[in-house]
């Protein structure tokens, strides 16, 4: 059985005294005890606890948080020095370019020089002592300047290590020395390729000049002999023998000046030749080059145009 509360007891108490008894001064009830843990409690009965009023706190107004210190942006890191190149090799010193031999006829280059000098001479005066009244003259003699510049000046060849260049009095001919075939001096300085021959006009064949050189050949062979058969009868000592000052030169320097180009002009061919054999790519099959000499073919049509307006005017 379980004991009636203290509620139920004050109830009863009441009930008996009857209505007219003064209602007693109730005293607030002291929070009851913990219910032991063999007592039940009916939860309907038990009063609810009030929970206490809780005054609202205000809300701290927010503070401004202090502006951060702008930190500095790092540097961008500088990117790894790249590796030097090494430093290219010094280059080879570029070959001089290789002075060309010249051949040109010594008495037709002084004649023409010659000529040229006094036509211009004869027209200057001419114009000063007759004025316009003879310009034929003058027209004449600017055409025959100009012959003699196109046939004694102008006419030359020229030779390097791979190639000939012939000026003749019109035309202009460059050879590489891979399509000369032969190089002639008979009558006249001949070269000759597959496909046709040209003549030299700058290289005059003189037959005078040859048999002088051949005398020449011939006087110091006879003296060499004479000498030696002297040394062998002990008439004359070796110490005394003279040699000759042109034997201390060049023997190519006795021939005749076509003998001389000549043999030049087949030796440089000859080089040329063992070079391209060591040097496949150095072998050139190019044709010979032809192109007018336009120097001389405007000054001699300026001269025939001055010939005619004068015998016109």
């Amino acid at each position: 059985m379980t004991e009636p509360s203290e509620s139920t007891r004050q109830s009863d108490q009441q009930s008996e005294a009857g209505p007219d008894a003064p209602a007693a001064q109730t005293e607030p009830a002291a929070a009851p005890p913990a219910a032991q843990a063999d007592t039940p409690v009916d939860p309907a009965a038990a009063p609810e606890p009030t929970a206490p009023a809780v005054m609202p706190t205000p809300e701290p107004a927010p503070t401004a948080e202090p502006a951060a210190k702008a930190v500095p942006a790092p540097a961008p890191a500088a990117p790894p020095a790249a590796k030097a190149a090494p430093a290219p090799a010094p280059a080879a010193p570029a070959k001089p370019a290789e002075k060309p031999t010249v051949y040109r006829g010594g008495a037709a280059f002084i004649g023409g020089l010659i000529v040229v000098v006094l036509s211009i001479a004869g027209i200057i005066d001419l114009l000063i002592e007759g004025g316009s009244q003879d310009l034929i003259g003058d027209a004449v003699l600017a055409l025959l300047a100009s012959l003699a510049f196109a046939y004694g000046i102008y006419p030359a060849a020229y030779t390097t290590a791979d190639r000939l260049r012939v000026r003749n009095p019109v035309r202009t001919i460059v050879m590489p020395w891979s399509t000369v075939t032969e190089v002639t001096a008979k009558l006249s300085f001949v070269v000759h390729t597959e496909q046709r021959r040209y003549t030299v006009w700058a290289i005059p064949v003189s037959l005078t000049e040859r048999r002088k050189a051949e005398r020449n050949r011939l006087k110091e062979i006879s003296r060499a002999d004479r000498d030696a058969r002297r040394a062998m009868r002990g008439t004359t000592r070796l110490s005394d023998i003279q040699v000759p000052s042109s034997r201390r030169t060049d023997p190519i320097e006795r021939l005749s000046y076509a003998d001389q180009a000549l043999k030049e002009m087949a030796d440089r061919r000859e080089a040329y030749r063992n070079r391209a054999k060591n040097a496949p790519d150095l072998h050139q099959n190019t044709p010979p080059a032809t192109s007018w000499a336009w120097p001389v073919v405007l000054s001699v049509g300026i001269s025939v145009v001055l010939v005619v307006l004068a015998a016109v005017l």
